[in-house]
């Protein structure tokens, strides 16, 4: 019986030790590991809230966040803050070419970019001339150094079914590619209304890849007298592969953004 409990310790060590040398050291660890990993490489929000409760203290690098809510929810907002925040953290030297917008939705406002803070002249800007052509852009682009790609309008790259087909089994390889490579991947998406259900025209590879799922819903304005001056909104943390601090334990964080000239988030939450 002493035996074959020690041949079969045996072959497990083996095993464990083929599967690291195949892909990787981390592939297989004791799961108290877990527990004493320390916060992943990430890019903050701009909002201590949500920062806390996505678990790895903002957007992840080496991973896919996936980043919803309708339109004036604030979803594109806090994309261009998390761009904006990605440049500010790379050194004078690595800024150039950070950060990249791959523009589906052809609705990039500049303006309203450098007021979030970026600085146009570090920024990539990329557009396809198909959703085919736009999968392999995302690849093309996560391979080449950047430290954030922001792919905004994921309802756009999902046009057809061979499209949706291609994207899908695309996806687990530009996971396990990212995480090789110190980039984080956001796709913007909005509520798919049933029709595309029923065609199956939206993503479901997505939902399973991401690492981190927030989505977002507009709450009210913020009015000052007559004047428009920002708005409240409320992120949820739907999925995220790091289970967050107990300082940080809720689900959803209020995010408030406020108009005054540069475009910036409250910071007394």
């Amino acid at each position: 019986m002493a035996n074959s409990k020690r041949q079969g310790s045996q072959r497990l060590d083996k095993s464990i030790s083929l599967l690291q040398v195949r892909y990787g050291p981390r592939i297989v660890q004791p799961a108290a590991d877990l527990a004493r990993q320390a916060v992943p490489p990430h890019i903050s929000t701009g909002f201590k809230a949500l920062d806390a409760i996505t678990g790895c203290g903002g957007i992840p690098l080496n991973a896919i966040t996936l980043l919803g809510g309708p339109a004036t929810s604030g979803k594109m907002t806090l994309g261009y803050k998390v761009l904006a925040n990605a440049q500010e953290a790379a050194s004078a030297r690595q800024r150039k070419r950070n950060v990249a917008i791959l523009d589906l939705t052809c609705t990039a406002n500049p303006d309203y970019l450098a007021r979030c803070g970026v600085d146009l002249e570090y920024l990539l800007f990329a557009r396809a001339t198909s959703p085919l052509q736009a999968v392999d852009i995302v690849f093309d682009l996560a391979r080449s150094g950047l430290r954030l790609l922001l792919v905004d309008g994921l309802g756009d790259l999902l046009h057809d079914h061979s499209a949706t087909r291609y994207f899908d089994s695309a996806l687990p390889e530009l996971k396990m590619m990212l995480a090789n490579q110190a980039c984080a991947v956001i796709f913007v998406d909005e509520p798919h209304p049933p029709w595309l259900r029923r065609l199956k025209l939206d993503s479901s590879a997505i939902l399973h890849c991401a690492a981190l799922h927030i989505e977002l819903k507009r709450e009210r304005w913020i009015e000052d007298g007559h004047d428009l001056i920002g708005y409240l909104a409320q992120a949820q943390v739907v999925k995220t592969r790091w289970p967050p601090s107990a300082a940080g334990s809720g689900r959803t964080a209020p995010v408030e953004i406020l108009f005054n000239g540069m475009v910036r988030p409250r910071d007394t939450w």
